[in-house]
């Protein structure tokens, strides 16, 4: 076996456990999971651009696209099955037709969402009010 199986047979337990959880769970995981979808942030850069910031949208908006383009990347790189794909213990509440290795809801969330305090606006040195 080398790491990427060991990876999916460590990750099917707790998503078998996740999906053990009542029903009335899910649109809260659901909602979770929009927010860090690319379509959300395309969404709301428009509002964040005219409303907060221009160059904190625009800032945002090409870290959503080279978060966007690297984790297309990755994925036709690496090409790994998802986990519904190997598990029929796993239930696919949304099919996706492309690989399941890299999500990008994980990997580039933090960097969507600001990433560092010290980044925000109106913050100083370190995320210290300046």
């Amino acid at each position: 076996m080398d790491f990427l199986d060991d990876l999916h047979l460590a990750e099917l337990g707790p998503i078998a456990w996740l999906q053990s959880w009542p029903d009335a769970v899910r649109p809260v995981l659901e909602l979770v999971s929009v927010l860090g979808t690319d379509t959300f942030f395309l969404l709301c850069l428009p509002l964040l651009y005219w409303c907060v910031d221009p160059a904190l949208a625009l800032r945002l908006g090409f870290t959503v696209l080279a978060a966007a383009t690297t984790n297309a990347i990755g994925k036709l790189a690496a090409h790994q099955p998802r986990p519904y794909w190997i598990d029929p213990r796993i239930h696919a509440f949304s099919v996706e037709g492309r690989s399941g290795c890299l999500p990008g809801t994980r990997r580039s969330a933090p960097r969507r969402w600001g990433g560092s305090p010290r980044r925000w606006p109106g913050r100083g040195r370190g995320g210290r009010p300046g």
